[in-house]
C-alpha cells in the first residue's frame, strides 16, 4: 500500500511537471498526455458546456494602439512562512493605450496568477508576448472597455519554487492580495476604488477580476473563497480547487462543487454577484481534474447556472500558454464589454 501511494503521488507530479513544463516553453513539441474520449463526453451536461472561440490570427501581432506594460514593486510579508517576515516583489502592469496618469479616467482591472514554476514576467513573456497584443487588439476594436491587467507571484523569490513550497504560497497568497498588492496597485494607477481599504475594495469589486492557470487557477478559486468581497469577475483556466483536498477536482469534486455553493450562498450579494467562467483544454494534461469539478457545479444549478457560471473547453487545447491566450480572448469582453 505504501508503494502505490508513492506511486500515486509521483504520478501526479509528473502531471505538473509536464504542464509546468508546457506553460514555460509554449512553443516546444514535446507532447502531454492526452484524455480519452470517456474523459471528454461531458457526462450529462453537455448541453452546458461551450467551445471557445480561437483568437484570430492578427491579434497575435502588435496592435498600432498600444498599451504599455510598467513593473511595480511593492512591500508585503512571507505569509506562507507566517507573515513575520517582510519582503519585497515584483508585479507587471499593463496599462491600455490611452492611459494618463494625470487624469481622472477610472479602469476595471484583471489580476492574472501564473502556474507552476512562472513568475510574474510569465504573463507578458509567453508565446512573444502575444497576450499584450490580444489586450491591445481587444480594447482597439472595441470588444472590451480599456482595462488595466497586474500579473502577479505567489512565489517569495519570483521564481520557480518546488511543488509543495508553490502550494503553500498560493494557499495564503489571498491575505497578500488583499493587504498589499490591490493598494499598491490601486494605489497608484486608476481603478474605481476611491481607497485601497477593504471598504473601498468591496465598494468597487463591481469592476475587479481575478484568474490563473493552472496553479494560478487554483489560487483563482482559493480567491473566489477569501477574497469575494473584493472580487465579481473568476477566470480559472485548466486547474481546480483545493479547498478540500490536492486535486479535489479529480478526487473529491461533489464535496468541492458543495464547499464553493456555501460559498457563494453565504455570500451577501446574492447568485448574481459572482461571475466564474472556467475554462480547460480537451487535451489538458489536468481535463479530469477540472472536468470532475465542472461537472459537479453544473449538478448545483440553483447556485451555479448560466447567469453566473460558464465552461467551456478548447478544442484539442493543451496545458499551455497558446489556451490561457484562448481563454482570455473569450473572457475579458464578458466581464468588461464595451457597453
Amino acid at each position: 500500500m505504501k508503494k502505490l501511494t508513492q506511486l500515486t503521488v509521483g504520478l501526479l507530479c509528473l502531471s505538473f511537471l509536464l504542464s509546468a513544463c508546457s506553460e514555460n516553453e509554449s512553443n516546444s513539441s514535446e507532447e502531454l498526455p492526452a484524455t480519452n474520449s470517456e474523459q471528454t463526453t461531458g457526462g450529462n451536461n453537455m448541453e452546458q458546456i461551450g467551445y471557445t472561440e480561437a483568437v484570430p490570427n492578427n491579434y497575435l501581432a502588435p496592435a498600432e494602439n498600444q498599451g504599455e506594460v510598467v513593473r511595480i514593486n511593492y512591500d508585503t510579508y512571507n505569509y506562507a512562512d507566517g507573515g513575520d517576515k517582510m519582503i519585497n516583489k515584483p508585479a507587471n502592469v499593463y496599462l491600455p493605450y490611452g492611459y494618463d496618469e494625470n487624469d481622472n479616467t477610472q479602469y476595471n482591472i484583471f489580476y492574472f496568477m501564473h502556474g507552476w514554476t512562472g513568475n510574474a514576467d510569465s504573463f507578458f513573456s509567453a508565446e512573444n508576448g502575444a497576450t499584450k497584443n490580444i489586450l491591445d487588439h481587444l480594447i482597439a476594436n472595441g470588444e472590451m472597455v480599456p482595462t488595466i491587467v497586474v500579473a502577479a507571484t505567489f512565489d517569495e523569490f519570483n521564481e520557480g519554487a518546488d511543488f509543495s513550497r508553490s502550494v503553500e504560497e498560493l494557499t495564503v497568497f489571498h491575505q497578500e492580495l488583499a493587504n498589499e498588492l490591490i493598494p499598491a496597485v490601486e494605489g497608484q494607477f486608476h481603478t474605481y476604488a476611491k481607497s485601497t481599504d477593504a471598504a473601498g475594495q468591496q465598494a468597487s469589486r463591481d469592476h475587479r477580476a481575478f484568474g490563473g492557470f493552472s496553479l494560478g487557477a487554483v489560487t483563482t478559486w482559493y480567491t473566489f473563497i477569501h477574497n469575494l468581497d473584493a472580487f465579481r469577475y473568476y477566470l480559472p483556466m485548466s486547474g481546480d480547487s483545493w479547498v478540500i483536498q490536492q486535486y479535489g477536482g479529480r478526487n473529491q469534486p461533489m464535496a468541492t462543487a458543495e464547499y464553493l455553493q456555501k460559498v457563494a450562498e453565504e455570500s451577501p450579494y446574492g447568485l448574481d454577484g459572482f461571475y466564474i467562467y472556467a475554462a480547460t483544454g480537451t487535451q489538458d494534461a489536468v481535463f479530469d481534474q477540472v472536468d470532475g469539478q465542472m461537472q459537479a457545479m453544473l449538478e448545483l444549478p440553483e447556485t451555479f447556472n448560466e447567469e453566473n457560471f460558464v465552461y467551456n473547453w478548447k478544442r484539442n487545447g493543451r496545458h499551455d500558454f497558446e489556451a490561457v491566450n484562448e481563454y482570455l480572448y473569450n473572457a475579458l469582453p464578458i466581464f468588461f464589454p464595451n457597453e
